[in-house]
């Protein structure tokens, strides 16, 4: 399983940048190693810089634009970030892991079914077990993140599924909190199925120490940067060639469209006109002329 990276940036009305990072979930099939996903994106950023509307055209012209897309097999021990702190940390216990784990960089912990009622020879109440390892999460209830977290795992979908909760951080004793949040990730425990993700850190240090944390929970993949879309100063450097046949490929297809969609004049609700009989007119009486 993979996912498509998508970064933009963009000038707000304030004179600030701020960055859009998506991850696109699914895998339609697309051109060579792009997704579909992916292809639209791009699509959407090349159409708005060639036709140079909506909020991007500035953008485009002052800012660098990218994106990336690709895969690469996931190294758990390996994550260099770009935080160094935590990548240090990272490294020295293992990296990310899998199942029961308390490290200086996660916590995590297997989430029993509601439906499991049996511990140790022992039956317990419809929910019991579930609520019990939930609540080994507690220690991190003051923590951003932590109420969505919880109301993931209480959707009435998610009770009946065994799962793995993770928390995602690093520890810096400079801090005040120590304990310095990334995110939280959800998976099922026996297919690594990513249930959901929970980001609390913009940054892009963040983004990337979840996009591997996410890989390593998943047994997933990682991007590895191959470019799709290059622009800089407003000027397309590179387009894959790729990109290139999917945009002129959607632009016909999105034109059918409009076509298609256009509505057929309705039949004039005016009155049609009718033309009455006339009645003969009776022929004039001429005067005879004297002689």
């Amino acid at each position: 399983m993979s996912f498509p990276v998508i970064l933009t940036e963009v000038n707000n009305s304030n004179g600030g940048i701020s960055k859009n990072i998506s991850r696109c979930r699914g895998e339609t099939p697309g051109i060579g190693n792009f997704t579909q996903e992916q292809l639209l994106v791009a699509f959407d950023l090349c159409r708005a810089l060639r036709t140079k509307t909506g909020i991007y055209s500035t953008a485009l012209v002052d800012r660098t634009w990218n994106t990336y897309a690709g895969r690469t097999k996931y190294e758990s021990h390996v994550i260099n970030s770009g935080l160094k702190i935590l990548d240090a940390q990272a490294k020295r216990s293992g990296g990310f892991m899998t199942g029961n784990v308390y490290s200086n960089t996660q916590y995590s912990s297997y989430i029993r079914s509601e439906l499991q009622t049996e511990c140790g020879g022992r039956e317990n109440a419809v929910g019991h077990l579930r609520n019990f390892d939930i609540n080994t999460f507690q220690k991190f209830q003051n923590y951003p993140g932590y109420r969505n977290f919880i109301d993931v795992l209480n959707r009435d979908h998610s009770r009946c599924q065994e799962q793995i909760g993770y928390a995602v951080f690093h520890t810096n004793a400079a801090c005040t909190p120590a304990t310095r949040m990334h995110g939280w990730v959800i998976t099922k425990a026996d297919s690594g199925e990513l249930v959901e993700v929970i980001r609390v850190n913009s940054s892009m240090a963040s983004y990337e120490v979840m996009e591997r944390a996410i890989a390593a929970f998943t047994m997933s993949t990682l991007q590895k940067p191959e470019p799709l879309l290059l622009i800089k100063g407003g000027l397309e450097t590179y387009v894959a060639p790729e990109l290139e046949v999917f945009y002129v490929d959607e632009l016909a297809r999105r034109a059918s469209r409009v076509q298609a969609e256009q509505p057929i004049p309705a039949p004039s609700e005016q009155a049609p006109v009718v033309t009455l009989e006339q009645p003969p007119v009776a022929p004039t009486k001429r005067s005879r002329p004297r002689l």
